[in-house]
């Protein structure tokens, strides 16, 4: 990609659009109304070629001349440009059918595209964007002239267009023509749409199958007039499930959308790989077509699908394809926590399926789900609903086998929706078919001993009964003569295979040496293969001669030509048989060769072939390649809540790694499997991964000498000892001073601290720990057991505002100094957190008992952490580095800590701070600056009180809701928080996150609301009063404009600020509140628990949905927890509408650049213990 200096003469796509018959519409229209319809239509044509990143030069009356490479250029330009002339004709015909129906006029516009040299007009400073990019000469001419020959509708383009595009769309020649100003004639050509891919013929007759298609038939015919339905096509390998599906989507192609995606036996560890199979099948790509074209595909069919929602449905469709996502989609996705992306992608993709129903029927095809991933199962699960909501078909192919998850998805589609379900279980055919079927695939007379034989051995089944046919033609076996067949060999000479795989075998042992060498790289490749891969791999010439003669043999068939040509394996075994024949050697060598074409293919980005990487550099048994692969691999599956995916990487790592003797990164990479498995409920397993990652000897972290000061500025602290604080600046100061047994790491895993050992049984209710040798109080004394003892007790006896948060702990008992044994009352898949929190540190017990209270006073505090309290006063602290800190350390022996809220950014730009965590992006603009944004797991709300009028009632509460513009309030300028608009209680960045279930911004519903509830304009509410805390950041500000958006219901509304946090006393007679919520714990039940029972706060809650926080905090299957806590959100946000979220907490973590080292995440705040500073 470059940038056009203007002046300059340069290589781009013209695109001249017309209005057909614009001064007939005037003269029908009026002067007013025709100028605001084409004002209108001009404004639609922009809209579709800015999309392709056109440049729109001119605007003039009824005509938009725009440049497709100025002020960037691309290479794909005059594609950009085509893509954008049918867009917009596709755009304005929907327009024009408004148009026609109002005024009863035809609209319809002309568009001439063509490719050639011009000259940029040149930059003189004050030159508007047409003037700017303004491009002469007589390429701009000829587009001009093909705009005129289009008839109304269409896109008339040039031969060097046409020349560069053809591989893209279907074109027809419209011959040469006559072009005023040109001295010869000009071969011109008209875009009737997007050239369709490729699709093979079925295989032969289809025989046996009349009560099954009959049935199939059926079903489609409902889908027609919009039944939605559910298709399990079961069966053994080569029983005929693809061919009977390929015959009703001949049947039906006409008056059915079809899409399709196929499962891969080495694919089972891909997230979602026959759902991006499927997405390639509907933007009409292959797997070797190129990343940016990819893209460009996806982004318009979104566009298209979505309108003003493409941007929020994008990163998620991308995400599923393996695209590297633009700077903004990526900052948006990296905010959201795994399993809300995970949440999200679900309710993305059922509604993708529900918008491409809307014109057509939709089948989606999902074929060998027997070798599914767990996420692409889950994903299929969650989409079941959407045949009750649309003319949506989904048909499930897999093999008859009752081990497999793929079964189980059809148990779940059979006991949730019996009235959508059908299943269709495909059985061995019949002696009487089986004979027809040999006869159709010969197409001739067979000898009677012949057919007898396959018949026998075929034992029904089809692909058998093809491929042993074959296999005797191929041998010489059978000879064609006048038509029939006739034997070649005595009788008992003649053989065939017992199994299918050996009828095949014996068809490939025949290829000659060439044409083998090419099935078997590309059946190392995968089921689907595209020629850009296989020419790194082997020379052209002899490339495409095998590839010919495998396709005449009906081993592979070729699936798209364009824009590379692609094939696929006749049938799944075929490949499977081919891999199988390589011996081990040579099977690693073709891995490797193929994963170093695969890097070589992907430079740019890799990204999207991660997976396929990881795949063949293990295989190729390359254990340096094979790990970085496979942990890439691994930590994108993570993301995405792949935890099943994520696990199978890791574990492949491991055993390299182990190889490798790199116990460093085995260890971290045992940490993140043990996570994953104690999340999922899997203390079994969990505690064999724990114990093997505490096995790993690592080296001892860096600790440079603490010679270096920093400065930085917070809020203070309310609190200065653990289980004392329960705000966000507090625990944030506490966790600087003390360590807990665990803590979270950069990357979101808990790892040890305090403890060099862990346990947990496998019933998930007795953990045991044991503490590091030599760590100490920064007094000298040890730390013990005992001391986290003495502090969880002390919490509870004390009644300490965090109390409640130690409630899953039963006991907790010191077994010896070093050793602590925690018994649960219930097992909790997010107890590892809880350890990892600041309430979890321990009390130094020989200062406790020694000084009572007093130990918690500035002057006698001990702390544990890596550093210890020099100076507290109103002002400020000092923190120093602690002397008997046995940890990793950066080199900064001073902390010092200014205590400011209001002009912390103006001593940023005075340069007296070296670290700052803020809530203004302004931060960003200062000089010697480096920002990272940090999503938290904070949600600040507008609260109702139910328990007096007139919030009492639920519609006065659900009108103040639809009157608040949450994104107009929230969503821009220097804000850095990320408003609510439509989500839920839950923040993005945790589990559980409801990104659509608010009541949307609808002032006329609101009003409408409010005279229901009696209040009608607003007449006979009392004035009602607003309260917000002094640090509820943007609410505070922008606390006036909440008054004024109600003040339009006709609500009266006196707005009260306090000038501190904002707590449940401070509520005495206002009805409505502001606060905040930050969670204490990254789960569902870490943001209700402490929401609910710490603050006091009059919230409406009812029995649902109390039943329901106490069914998900015991459950064990956590996709049923988190769809608990989904209908709790819902329920109290939108359906009792109990309080609105406004926005959810952001802040930018700023640090000079000599300053590293520095992190922060959504749980763990700003960490300074390993932090450098570098000489400056």
């Amino acid at each position: 990609m470059a940038t056009v200096v203007t002046g300059e003469r340069r290589i781009v796509a013209v695109l001249i659009a017309d209005v057909v018959n614009s001064t007939g519409i005037g003269e029908r229209l009026g002067p007013e109304r025709s100028k605001f319809l084409m004002d209108e239509v001009l404004r639609v044509m922009s809209t579709q070629i800015s999309r392709f990143d056109g440049t729109v030069v001119q605007r003039s009356g009824d005509e938009i001349f725009a440049v497709f490479g100025a002020p960037v250029a691309h290479e794909d330009d005059s594609e950009r440009a085509v893509r954008a002339a049918l867009a917009l004709q596709r755009a304005i015909a929907r327009y024009a059918a408004d148009v026609s129906d109002a005024y009863g006029v035809e609209l319809a516009v002309r568009v001439g595209v063509n490719t050639g040299p011009v000259v940029i007009g040149g930059d003189d400073g004050e030159a508007t964007m047409g003037e700017r990019w303004n491009a002469l000469g007589d390429t701009v001419n000829v587009a001009s002239r093909l705009q005129e020959l289009a008839s109304p509708g269409q896109v008339a383009i040039g031969a060097s267009t046409a020349r560069q595009v053809e591989g893209y769309f279907e074109l027809d020649e419209l011959g040469e023509r006559e072009l005023q100003g040109k001295s010869a004639p000009v071969t011109t050509y008209a875009v009737r749409g997007l050239r369709e891919a490729e699709t093979p013929a079925p295989e032969g007759p289809l025989v046996g199958r009349d009560f099954e298609l009959t049935v199939l038939e059926r079903t489609m015919d409902g889908l027609r007039e919009g039944r939605g339905v559910v298709v399990s096509v079961t069966g053994e390998a080569g029983i005929g499930k693809s061919r009977l599906v390929a015959e009703i989507r001949k049947e039906y192609s006409d008056v059915i959308h079809f899409v399709e995606g196929r499962a891969v036996s080495y694919a089972q560890s891909f997230p979602y790989s026959p759902i991006r199979d499927l997405l390639r099948d509907w933007l009409g790509v292959g797997a070797a077509t190129p990343e940016t074209r990819v893209r460009l595909e996806l982004k318009a069919q979104v566009a298209e699908l979505f309108g003003d929602q493409a941007d929020d449905a994008y990163p998620y469709l991308a995400t599923i394809l393996g695209l590297t996502l633009e700077p903004d989609s990526a900052e948006r996705m990296r905010e959201l926590n795994r399993e809300s992306i995970q949440h999200q992608t679900f309710e993305v993709f059922a509604e993708l399926l529900c918008r491409l129903s809307s014109e057509l029927p939709l089948c989606v095809i999902l074929e060998d789900l027997h070798w599914a991933d767990e996420s692409t199962l889950e994903l299929l699960e969650n989409t079941l609903a959407v045949t009750d909501e649309a003319a949506v078909a989904l048909f499930f192919l897999y093999r008859s086998e009752r081990e497999h998850r793929s079964w189980q998805l059809g148990e779940r589609a059979r006991q949730r929706y019996p009235h959508r379900y059908r299943e269709i279980e495909l059985r061995p055919l019949p002696s009487d078919a089986s004979r027809t079927l040999v006869g159709g695939t010969a197409e001739g007379e067979l000898p009677e001993s012949v057919a007898e034989l396959l018949v026998e051995r075929a034992g029904g089944n089809p692909f058998f009964l093809e491929e042993a046919f074959r296999d005797l033609v191929e041998r010489g076996a059978l000879k064609r003569q006048n038509g029939s067949w006739e034997l070649a060999v005595r009788p008992d000479e003649l053989a065939v295979p017992a199994v299918v795989q050996g009828a095949l075998q014996a068809r490939l042992d025949r290829l000659e040496p060439g044409t083998r060498e090419v099935l078997s790289l590309a059946a190392v490749i995968g089921r689907t293969f595209g020629l850009p891969l296989l020419e790194r791999l082997i020379d052209h010439n002899r490339l495409l001669p095998a590839l010919s003669e495998l396709q005449r043999l009906d081993l592979v068939v070729e699936t798209r030509r364009r824009p590379a040509p692609e094939y696929r394996f006749r049938h799944g075994l075929v490949q499977e048989v081919a891999y199988a024949t390589l011996v081990e050697p040579t099977r690693r060598t073709l891995h490797k060769r193929v994963g170093e074409a695969l890097e070589e293919l992907h430079q740019g980005s890799r990204d999207e072939v991660y997976d396929l990487l990881a795949r063949h550099f293990t295989e190729a048994d390359e254990p340096e390649k094979a790990v970085e692969y496979l942990l890439k691999a691994g930590d994108a599956a993570r993301r995405i809540y792949a935890d099943q995916e994520a696990i199978e990487h890791y574990s492949k790592a491991r055993a390299f790694l182990a190889r490798l003797g790199d116990d460093g990164r085995a260890r971290d990479t045992l940490f993140k499997m043990a996570l994953a498995y104690h999340l999922a409920f899997d203390f079994e397993q969990a505690e064999v991964i724990y114990d093997e990652a505490f096995c790993c000897r690592v080296d001892d972290p860096p600790r440079p000498e603490p010679t270096e000061r920093i400065e930085t500025a917070a809020l203070p602290p309310d609190e200065v000892s653990p289980g004392d604080v329960y705000t966000s600046e507090g625990g944030q100061f506490v966790a600087h001073l003390f360590q807990g047994l665990l803590l979270v790491d950069r990357e979101l895993n808990v790892v040890p601290a305090m403890a060099d050992n862990m346990r947990v049984s496998s019933d998930g209710l007795t953990y045991l720990f044991r503490l590091r040798e030599g760590v100490r109080w920064s007094d000298g004394e040890p730390v013990t057991a005992e001391d986290f003892v003495f502090a969880w007790r002390a919490i509870r006896e004390e009644k300490a505002i965090t109390a409640f948060l130690m409630e899953d702990i039963e006991s907790a008992q010191a077994l010896d100094e070093r050793t602590l044994e925690v018994r649960l009352r219930e097992p909790r898949s997010y107890f590892p957190y809880i350890l990892a929190s600041s309430w979890a540190f321990p009390r130094p017990r020989h200062r406790c008992q020694a000084l009572g209270d007093d130990w918690r006073k500035p002057e006698n505090l001990v702390s544990n952490g890596p550093f210890m309290l020099g100076e507290l006063s109103e002002d400020g602290a000092l923190l120093v580095a602690n002397p008997h800190w046995v940890g990793g350390r950066g080199n900064v022996s001073e902390f010092a800590i200014r205590f400011t809220a209001s002009d912390s950014l103006d001593e940023w730009r005075a340069g007296r701070l070296d670290v700052l965590q803020v809530y203004d992006r302004r931060v960003e603009e200062a000089p010697d600056t480096l920002t990272t944004l940090v999503p938290e797991l904070s949600m600040t709300y507008v609260g109702f009180r139910p328990d007096c009028p007139p919030f009492s009632n639920e519609l006065v509460r659900k009108a103040f809701s639809h009157g608040l513009d949450r994104e107009g309030l929230f969503g821009g300028s220097e804000l850095l928080v990320r408003a609510a608009s439509r989500g839920g209680a839950i923040p993005p960045a945790m589990p559980g996150h409801s990104h659509k279930i608010a009541p949307a911004y609808d002032p006329e519903l609101a009003r409408h609301l409010l005279a229901e509830a009696g209040y009608p304009e607003g007449r006979g509410l009392p004035e009602l009063r607003l309260v917000i805390g002094g640090t509820a950041g943007a609410a505070h500000e922008r606390g006036e404009l909440l008054v004024e958006q109600w003040a339009a219901l006709g609500a009266r509304v006196q707005l009260n600020v306090v000038g501190t946090h904002l707590w449940s006393s401070h509520l005495t007679d206002e009805q409505m509140w502001v606060s905040g919520w930050t969670a204490d714990y990254p789960d569902p039940d870490g943001f209700f628990r402490g929401l609910f029972q710490a603050t006091g706060w009059p919230f409406y809650r009812d029995a649902e949905i109390e039943d329901l926080l106490t069914r998900a905090r015991s459950l064990r299957d956590q996709g049923e927890r988190m769809r608990l806590y989904h209908d709790v959100d819902r329920l109290w946000v939108a359906e009792h509408a109990a309080i609105l979220p406004l926005f959810y907490g952001r802040t930018m973590l700023a640090r000079r650049p000599w300053v590293e080292g520095l992190w922060a995440n959504p749980i763990t705040k700003a960490q300074f213990d390993q932090v450098v500073v570098r000489p400056h």
